[in-house]
């Protein structure tokens, strides 16, 4: 179908349809149309490129949309955007920012230049497909149009060229999502016929200059120094986009010297610039090639560089190689982190209401896009007005955005990936201070409830598992002596509902194994406690179908020893049982050395002890059943000293060896009983006070641990309730006296101390006599101690959540 549209000097819009004969047929007029937003352009950018659709102002609504041009009688289409103004300028604003892209898809951005892809779905609905913000935006912000009629350009004006292409590029690969190599280039390398208005010569319109390419060669063979450069210079030079999307930051990955001069010297962005961090054509930023190759210097000068960026500059880049960064041990990796809480100019505005605050946190938390309706954002994050309760009450809040996409979203990749790293952290290294940041800390906070849900659900059947194992060898197994009918069905019935407990729980241990790779798997002692119990049960139920009674014993004597230690697994959910698991790990896996000293210890006087000894060697059956009976005769010597350290009876030794016996009675029980378990004290001491100091920051860390090791509990309906929309990040509201220090605290108990201290004196200057000024004392007086008293916790709740 052919269509042909006509725009009247009166801003009356026709739309012609052509038949089969080659014949237009009578226009249909558009009614209702805005001529406000057509004199805004002589372009028909309002038109969809098959000029079926066009945006339109609802005078009535009084809001942007879209109509179907022929059938002017079709529902229109609002646009997602905040009507928080009557005014039409309001929305005549967002019409210099909006653009088709193709027949039932557009772009529209906002006014601090964050551009959304819609796709028109079914002629009624809208759906978000691609979001990104616009690189160095105040630049096109003072035009009228930012898509259409540009401002023209002089041809020496190499600057603005190179950022017009760098937001070209990013808003093909980024927002509309078109990784087409030959898209690419046609947007990298174009003519520019808008030179002087349309009146000058056509301009090669590239995204790199070749006086500067070989400039950059240059550097990078170190035939010339960044440092011989001026800012201006340099600042073209990071904007240059070489053929096959590499910028300079690619070029001297492997030059940190002058890339250090380079990046010092020029900031990560500014009102007019903004420095390109984007993938090649092989999709790698200058950080992934820092990580393939293992070039740490130049991996922490660039994560420390986009430390400084705005939002969404570089983060879904670079997300999945973030927890390469982790495991790299990058000193500036904190410093990255704790500044992605980013704000945008929307956020800053909505500071007042009441938190619907996440559980068991003062805060909370969201998934949000980063530009989105006022009123939606409000509905998700704050308790409507109409609807507070008793207690709760509007305060100034701080909303930000957490800039760092697909972490909220556990079926991601990347989030899986994160927080198998969070888990790998080391406590002495300098990534574990990731967990004492804000960022961290809500990621994991956002995270906790669901996984805790069902890992609790899993407790359940658990605590079922364990009842039935232990009535089975208590008391069912031991029913068989009576050898009746009942007695035997019980028995099997016990058998078969353990054998089908221990497939579901070892079906879940594989499913483990397959979410987080063998290897991690068994890398985590906790495993060694999960996955044994089921295979002893199976066992133990084979064993006793097959009437192998000699062997069944000691099956369930280890399959009990690890069924209740596995409930230590659990405990590790709570806040007041997870520390005093910690501790205990904790301590047996420092005590590694001290074992060690203390069993060569023991060693060492059991042989002793075994060497006075009178054995007669042909007493025992040849050879080997004498040297059978000395290595048990050794072993039960070791367990005896064991025993005899702790109180127990002495060795029975040969004639005229009970002195020396004795000796090394009082050797073992003053070096190993009285040295060595008071050093075992110390060690539990300092490794008590270790934790103490790192409690908050190790609760978290256990806690990334079971996300990481359960995630796969949670099913995958429940997942995608989390986020449904792909570019959304996580918002996060706190209130204003969250980022309250001790310092501050101090200085408001002072001015209202002093504040009551005043007014305790014009009290006493007015009341007449002293009977009547005492109780007045005395109830300043207790005010005083309460909000003294009160301050004081306020100022240590700060102080522990910081």
């Amino acid at each position: 179908m052919e269509l042909m549209i006509e725009l009247s000097t009166h801003f009356s819009i026709f739309i012609y349809k052509k038949d089969p004969k080659s014949t237009w047929d009578g226009g249909i007029r558009l009614k209702n149309y805005s001529e406000e937003i057509s004199k805004e352009s002589i372009a028909l950018y309002l038109c969809s490129p098959n000029l079926q659709r066009i945006l339109s102002y609802d005078y009535k609504r009084k809001l942007l949309c879209i109509k179907c041009t022929l059938e002017p009688n079709m529902k229109s289409i609002e646009l997602p955007i905040a009507n928080i103004s009557d005014d039409l300028q309001y929305h005549i604003d967002f019409v210099s920012r909006f653009r088709w892209v193709s027949e039932n898809k557009f772009l529209i951005a906002s006014p601090w230049g964050y551009e959304k892809l819609y796709e028109i779905i079914d002629d009624a609905n809208l759906i978000e497909i691609g979001a990104g913000q616009i690189p160095c935006f105040s630049d096109l912000s003072v035009a009228s149009q930012i898509y259409f009629e540009q401002e023209s350009l002089e041809i020496g004006n190499l600057k603005k060229r190179l950022i017009r292409k760098h937001q070209a590029l990013k808003r093909l690969r980024s927002v509309i999502g078109d990784q087409d190599v030959t898209k690419i280039y046609e947007t990298l390398f174009s003519i520019d016929y808008n030179v002087e208005g349309g009146k000058g010569k056509f301009v090669s319109d590239t995204s790199f200059s070749l006086f500067q390419w070989n400039l950059l060669d240059e550097i990078k063979l170190n035939q010339r120094q960044a440092q011989d450069l001026d800012n201006s210079i340099l600042t073209e030079l990071c904007l240059n986009i070489l053929p096959g999307c590499q910028t300079l930051l690619h070029v001297l990955q492997e030059k940190p010297q002058q890339l250090l001069e380079i990046i010092s010297r020029i900031s990560i962005c500014s009102d007019t610039f903004e420095m390109p961090f984007i993938k090649d054509l092989e999709g790698k930023t200058p950080l992934h090639y820092c990580v393939e190759n293992k070039i740490s210097t130049t991996a922490e000068l660039l994560v420390e560089y986009l430390s400084q960026a705005p939002l969404d500059h570089h983060s879904r880049d670079i997300i999945d190689i973030i927890p390469n960064l982790i495991s790299m041990q990058i000193p500036s990796i904190v410093k990255y982190f704790d500044a992605r809480i980013l704000q945008t100019e929307q956020m800053a505005q909505l500071n007042r209401g009441c938190i619907i605050h996440s559980e068991s946190v003062d805060w909370g938390m969201v998934p949000s896009s980063i530009w989105d309706n006022s009123n939606n954002i409000q509905q998700k994050i704050f308790v409507e007005q109409g609807q507070l309760k008793r207690g709760q009450f509007e305060t100034e809040v701080d909303l930000n955005i957490l800039d760092l996409p697909h972490l909220h979203q556990l079926s991601h990749r990347d989030c899986n990936e994160f927080f198998k790293a969070l888990k790998d952290i080391k406590e002495e290294s300098v990534e574990f201070q990731l967990f004492e940041l804000k960022s961290i800390r809500m990621l994991i906070e956002y995270h906790w409830p669901l996984t805790k849900k069902f890992t609790i659900k899993k407790l359940w059947w658990f605590f079922l598992y364990l009842l039935l194992f232990w009535i089975y060898t208590n008391f069912t197994d031991t029913l068989l002596v009576y050898e009746d009918t009942l007695s035997t069905v019980i028995w099997i019935m016990n058998l078969v509902a353990l054998f089908l407990l221990s497939g579901y729980f070892l079906l879940n241990e594989c499913r483990q194994i397959s979410s987080v790779g063998a290897s991690s798997y068994f890398k985590d002692p906790w495993n060694y406690i999960d996955f044994p119990p089921p295979l002893i049960v199976i066992t133990i139920a084979i064993v006793s179908f097959a009437g192998i009674d000699s062997w069944e014993a000691p099956f369930k004597s280890v399959g009990s020893l690890f069924m209740w230690l596995k409930l230590l697994y659990f405990l590790r959910l709570y806040d007041s049982t997870g520390y005093l698991i910690r501790m205990i790990v904790k301590v047996i896996f420092r005590m590694k050395t001290f074992l060690l000293l203390l069993l060569i210890t023991i060693t060492a006087v059991a042989d002793a002890f075994i060497s006075i000894q009178v054995d007669d060697a042909q007493e025992y059956n040849g050879f080997f059943g004498f040297v059978w009976h000395r290595i048990k005769i050794f072993f039960a010597a070791v367990t005896q000293t064991y025993f005899l350290i702790l109180g127990g009876d002495q060795f029975t030794v040969g004639d005229g060896f009970e002195i020396f016996a004795t000796f090394l009675t009082i050797f073992s029980t003053l070096f190993v009983m009285i040295v060595m378990l008071n050093l075992l004290i110390s060690i539990v001491g300092e490794i008590y006070g270790k934790v103490q100091e790192n409690m908050i920051n190790e609760s978290y860390q256990e806690k990334a641990t079971i996300i990481s090791e359960n995630q796969y509990l949670i099913p995958q309906e429940e997942l995608d309730k989390i986020s449904k929309e792909p570019n959304q990040l996580l918002l996060i509201a706190t209130t204003k006296g969250f980022k309250m220090n001790a310092t501050e605290v101090e200085e408001r108990q002072d001015q209202l101390l002093q504040r009551i201290k005043k007014i305790e004196e014009i009290l006493e200057r007015k009341l007449p006599n002293e009977e009547m000024k005492k109780p007045v004392k005395m109830q300043m007086s207790r005010r005083t101690g309460l909000r003294s008293q009160n301050t004081s916790f306020q100022r240590s709740t700060i102080l522990e959540r910081q």
